[in-house]
């Protein structure tokens, strides 16, 4: 059953404001009203209404300055002026003030009802495009928001992003210094760049020891929006936003500032973390050199950097889609519900391949070699692969020579490494005459065997092409859902049978990765 449209209906004279509830009220609207200016003002700010039914001439408050201060703090409301003094300078006064209707008396019902289904169907359009403007506000914030150790991005981003959405004065910005000292850190950007009083920096200690989402303060500068960054349970900071006395944030607004604050937290996190690291380079031995020391030092920082800013991505959705299912009312609706739950699935599954890979890259562990027919492990690999590459509608063309030897080698280890390189292959092909053709030819002067995947997908630039196999580079490959850690996987794995991986590509026109591998390892 839809909800019904509330109205607010201010006149001084009490036949009329009885009048327009019963017709109204038949209409199917839900009516409050008032003979009051002043009344009507206190009623606005403690409850919500859709629209505003106000007399243009009245005592104590006029309806021209009690829509004023209405939008104050309702800013979604519709003001709808009614008056006897039909003059077209009281109409301009009124629609400067933020009055969107205007009905001269004497008026007949329809016509009021008229005017108003109008204004509400205006207002639910307007309301959705701003919405969508403030979606994509925060959406673009979390495109630029990077995992870099410096916060300022962050306080820049979110600054701009609030500064879109609500009617803000100021924004004080605290974190976290570390996550096991509830010591907090003013950031600093280039907007406000005044010194915070020692009262907001105790404000922040507070709100953050009081463990809340969110509270509105009252404060000598005006009323205070306390809002804290969680990630996990755990409160990373808390931003302060000065608001105009009346202003109160609406629900749809105070969910997506939620999720920008919970966004933030993570990217905290990866500060921590990195800092972390950093911390512990400092402690690598003397004795070694200024060089070593930097490379390592870089490759850490640079591997940590890209860890987080890829397990944050899953998190973040997960973030998004817990948030949203948060807020469903009851009865949920099966089909958002299903949507949100499978966002949660698909992130988990991330990170859980994102952790699996990194698992597979880090471990040193020797090949255990044993007898391996290549070709049998290629069609194995396909007959384990065919109803992922039949869904995606990819066909394959396989030539295999004949001579394949029975070769030594980690026959898990190399079968990870096909598997790998066809799902990076299939990740790449976006088309639905997608096409993998797989080629083995053996070289009996190298007693070796070559083995090339080849498909017609996206390509890759020439000057990634050398990166391909660096852990979590997937530019100009697939959707981003990978997590970038096949293609590293399989160089180290064949590096460590003493073979050779490489990569032929052209932008549009497909891939091409070429295996090298030896009859006996040992033997090389």
């Amino acid at each position: 059953m839809p909800e019904k449209h509330s109205i607010i209906i201010v006149d001084d004279e009490k036949s009329i404001t009885e009048l327009l509830k019963e017709i109204l009220v038949t209409s199917g609207f839900d009516v409050e009203t008032t003979n009051d200016s002043e009344e009507a003002l206190q009623i606005i700010k403690k409850r919500s209404f859709d629209v505003i039914l106000t007399d243009l001439k009245m005592p104590k408050i006029s309806g021209i300055e009690l829509i004023e201060r209405a939008l104050l703090v309702r800013k979604n409301v519709i003001p709808i002026i009614m008056t006897g003094y039909g003059t077209i300078e009281s109409a301009v006064e009124a629609m400067k003030k933020g009055a969107v209707g205007y009905i001269p008396k004497p008026f007949r019902a329809k016509n009021i009802i008229s005017v108003i289904q109008k204004e509400l169907e205006a207002r639910d359009l307007r309301k959705e495009n701003t919405y969508l403007k403030k979606i994509i506000a925060v959406n673009d914030f979390f495109d630029s928001l990077s995992c870099e150790s410096k916060i300022d991005n962050a306080y820049k981003g979110i600054l701009e992003t609030c500064e879109f959405i609500l009617p803000l004065n100021k924004l004080y910005f605290f974190i976290k210094s570390s996550p096991k000292e509830n010591c907090i850190v003013k950031v600093k950007g280039d907007t406000y760049e005044s010194e915070t009083s020692a009262n907001y920096e105790e404000l922040a200690k507070k709100v953050i020891s009081q463990n809340i989402a969110y509270s509105y303060i009252d404060s000598e500068e005006g009323k205070i929006f306390a809002l804290t960054m969680r990630s996990r349970n755990t409160i990373n900071g808390v931003v302060l936003m000065l608001l105009p006395a009346d202003y109160v944030i609406p629900d749809e607004d105070l969910r997506i500032l939620r999720l920008l604050a919970n966004r933030v937290a993570i990217s905290i996190e990866n500060m921590w973390l990195i800092k972390g690291i950093a911390s512990s380079i400092k402690k690598i031995p003397i004795h070694q050199s200024p060089i070593m020391e930097y490379t390592k030092g870089s490759f850490v920082s640079e591997i940590a950097s890209i860890i987080s800013h890829e397990i944050s991505n899953p998190l973040s959705a997960l973030q998004i889609a817990i948030d949203y299912i948060n807020n469903l009312s009851a009865p949920f609706e099966k089909e958002k519900f299903d949507q949100a739950f499978s966002c949660i699935n698909e992130g988990v599954m991330k990170i859980s391949d994102i952790v699996n890979n990194l698992r597979s890259l880090s471990v040193n562990r020797t090949p255990v070699y044993s007898s391996t027919n290549v070709n049998s492990l290629i069609s194995e690999t396909l007959r384990i692969l065919n109803d992922n590459l039949a869904l995606k509608k990819i066909n394959t063309e396989i030539s295999l020579d004949e001579r394949n030897p029975v070769i030594q080698a980690d026959k898990d280890q190399i079968q990870q490494v096909f598997m790998n390189i066809i799902a990076n292959s299939t990740e790449a092909i976006k088309s639905d005459n997608g096409l993998l053709k797989i080629v083995s030819i053996y070289d009996d002067n190298e007693k070796c065997v070559y083995l090339s995947f080849e498909d017609n997908g996206l390509g890759i630039e020439k000057e990634n092409l050398e990166r391909i196999f660096d852990p979590f580079f997937t530019a100009g490959r697939g959707n981003g859902k990978k997590a970038g850690l096949g293609l590293a996987i399989a160089k180290k794995v064949i590096g460590k049978h003493r073979g050779t991986i490489k990569a032929e590509s052209e932008p549009g026109k497909g891939t091409k990765i070429t295996v090298k591998l030896y009859d006996n390892p040992d033997n090389i």
